[in-house]
């Protein structure tokens, strides 16, 4: 009943990692717990429940009782991976459903699907991502890099150097059943056993995965240097703080960024209730506006021009909210 909890172990500037922590309740409960994904911004958790998706946010002193998002599906595998896309907007799985293309009641075999977030804020039942990505084999661990393009998942339908090899597959346009051909991450990074739960940085400097090679035990998380034929499109990550402009105290608040030229939304982030702190990466070349609101506060509208920048950069943006009183005065930007 209880077979896996959630666990945190952090990078210290040493480059050593800290001894893992239990996070306790209530990510943490008496059943098994399958936390998908982190968000960009850290401040939110993707967890597989019985029949669907739910959220976890940060709070000032943890984290929110789980948000079930509505989204209903039956997986006949005893599997399931994923990852929530950079900018919040989709959920992207490995599951066995009847959509399956090479659907088999009696394989445990799965393929990957999307849940896309619509206007309104509910999701979509989930979408088959089409015969480029899928196999009769098994996919697993699919894992949408901060491009937003750039997929990696793990598969052993596909020829390879072990059980399960990893594979890179880039969306070619908004459409997501349209995807290139998957490359094999090579022989070095697949090795002659089980690799698969690939993710890395916004940097997209080293990647990370786990392996049964030489393992202490199972299977263990281990990283390497990515070659940058392999690397994901390059982002810029945006970080900061949310904070009272009077007090200078963190302020909990949604920060929604837009592309100006399309005025198509790029991206949301939450700030850490606890801290301000907030994060988003974003394509490089365009130039961006953002709103940050928080109840009680006059609202941010600014700019952010990135339009220069080609390569992976680190920008810090912090943002002061004004609370509303009587008599105010602010400049309008």
């Amino acid at each position: 009943e209880d077979r896996e909890d959630i666990w945190v172990s952090k990078l210290t500037d040493t480059n050593v990692w800290t001894k893992s922590v239990n996070l306790g309740h209530p990510v943490n409960t008496p059943t098994t717990n399958n936390l998908l994904s982190v968000s960009t911004d850290n401040n939110t958790l993707l967890f597989h429940t019985a029949h669907g998706f739910a959220f976890m946010h940060r709070t000032a002193d943890g984290w929110s009782h789980l948000e079930d998002q509505g989204i209903n599906f039956k997986n006949e595998s005893v599997f399931l991976e994923g990852s929530l896309s950079p900018d919040g907007k989709a959920i992207i799985f490995a599951a066995k459903l009847r959509q399956n293309v090479n659907y088999r009641q009696s394989a445990d075999e799965r393929d990957i699907y999307v849940c896309l977030k619509k206007s309104n804020g509910t999701w979509t039942a989930p979408l088959h991502t089409g015969t480029v990505l899928n196999t009769a084999g098994d996919e697993y661990s699919p894992f949408l890099s901060a491009d937003g393009k750039t997929l990696y998942f793990a598969t052993d339908g596909r020829p390879g150097y072990g059980d399960v090899d990893i594979f890179m597959s880039k969306r070619l346009s908004d459409n997501w059943t349209q995807w290139s051909e998957p490359v094999n991450l090579g022989l070095g990074i697949n090795l002659v056993g089980f690799e698969a739960y690939y993710t890395l940085p916004a940097s997209g400097e080293y990647g990370y995965m786990v392996s049964n090679v030489k393992s202490y035990g199972l299977a263990d998380i281990v990283r390497f240097k990515l070659p940058k034929s392999l690397r994901p499109e390059p982002v810029v990550l945006i970080t900061g703080k949310v904070l009272n402009a009077r007090t200078q105290n963190p302020v909990k608040a949604v920060i929604r960024f837009e592309d100006l030229l399309t005025h198509a939304e790029a991206g949301e982030a939450r700030s850490d209730p606890a801290t301000g702190d907030y994060r988003i990466a974003l394509p490089p070349g365009k130039n961006y506006g953002f709103h940050a609101a928080s109840p009680g506060y006059l609202s941010v509208n600014e700019n952010l021009e990135l339009v220069s920048l080609a390569e992976y950069n680190e920008i810090k943006k912090d943002l002061y909210l004004v609370p509303i009183e009587v008599g105010e005065s602010i400049q309008l930007k």
